[in-house]
């Protein structure tokens, strides 16, 4: 029963960051002017192309979810907080960058 409603906590977790990042990057990108005319040096953003994967967090037995946008190239973490009922960022990685970043290792 535990293992059911962990796997539905995990899969709205998903869901919502899904839904959450694309809105967030899209009210971030018209925030700052990204895409309007007369605003110099803004990139435009692409749509995503999501995919989400479900994992664990080392050292922790909460259960992660993993949202990659390929196009945009970024991915970010996030796990639900049941005590609070949020999202919480576990953290962001630009991808794009770290590939860039000669001789980083982990």
């Amino acid at each position: 029963m535990k293992t059911n409603r962990l796997h539905r906590c995990t899969l709205v977790a998903g869901v919502l960051a899904i839904g959450f990042a694309g809105g967030a990057a899209i009210g971030l990108a018209r925030a700052q002017g990204v895409g309007q005319p007369g605003v110099a040096n803004q990139p435009i953003r692409q749509q995503g192309q999501y995919t989400m994967v479900a994992g664990k967090q080392q050292g922790s037995a909460a259960a992660v979810v993993y949202v990659l946008d390929s196009k945009n190239k970024e991915m970010v973490a996030v796990r639900w907080n049941a005590g609070q009922s949020k999202l919480d960022g576990v953290g962001f990685r630009n991808l794009a960058s770290d590939a860039d970043a000669p001789g980083r290792t982990r």
